[in-house]
């Protein structure tokens, strides 16, 4: 399923986990919930819920990963 010239590809979720980081930051407790599968056609964007939840999402709102955080965030590369 990680095999792009593959039908039925999805992008790996340690994909996303490094996409919601880089964006998004570090902190002292995290917690990520993967929810679908998201194939090479899907555009994503970052939902910010607020302080502490971030959600990657597809145009629909269809959520992706999620991010829980608690402390101080860094995002220092």
């Amino acid at each position: 399923i990680h095999d792009e010239d593959s039908k039925r590809f999805c992008v790996p979720g340690d994909l996303l986990f490094a996409v919601l980081l880089s964006q998004e930051g570090i902190s002292q407790s995290m917690r990520f919930d993967f929810s679908g599968m998201v194939g090479d056609n899907k555009a994503l964007s970052i939902d910010n819920k607020c302080e502490k939840h971030s959600s990657l999402v597809d145009d629909n709102g269809k959520e992706y990963l999620h991010m829980t955080r608690e402390g101080d965030v860094s995002k220092d590369p």
